[in-house]
């Protein structure tokens, strides 16, 4: 399978660098864990990002993982531990289908994909 991710200088230098992480340990770790999309949302992309503050993902899975509460735990674990940083994971899917359509909006409208397969 192909593989066409953005590439890294298409990713927000500041944002980049609050990650904290190289783009091929995102990439890495996106191709491991079987992610269609990463996307950021939240104070990492406002002006209000902190030192203390923790970074939201919003996540695509391919189709053909099987999402386990085994399989979460080592998603959430390698990526805190990549970004040396608290975590929000949701994923796409499950904000889809929420009834809270004010937060689905917000997330929806603001998030930004930083890789896609």
């Amino acid at each position: 399978m192909k593989i066409n991710y953005h590439q890294n200088r298409n990713i927000n230098p500041i944002i980049q660098e609050r990650l904290g992480v190289s783009w091929e340990n995102i990439v890495s770790f996106c191709q491991h864990f079987k992610i269609k999309e990463l996307a950021l949302f939240g104070s990492i992309l406002r002006d209000d990002f902190s030192v203390n503050s923790d970074v939201d993902f919003l996540i695509t899975l391919s189709s053909d993982t099987n999402l386990n509460w085994t399989y979460f735990q080592l998603m959430e674990e390698e990526l805190r531990n990549m970004i040396n940083r608290e975590i929000d994971i949701i994923f796409k899917e499950n904000l889809e289908k929420s009834a809270n359509w004010i937060r689905k909006k917000e997330i929806l409208s603001t998030a930004e994909v930083i890789y896609e397969s």
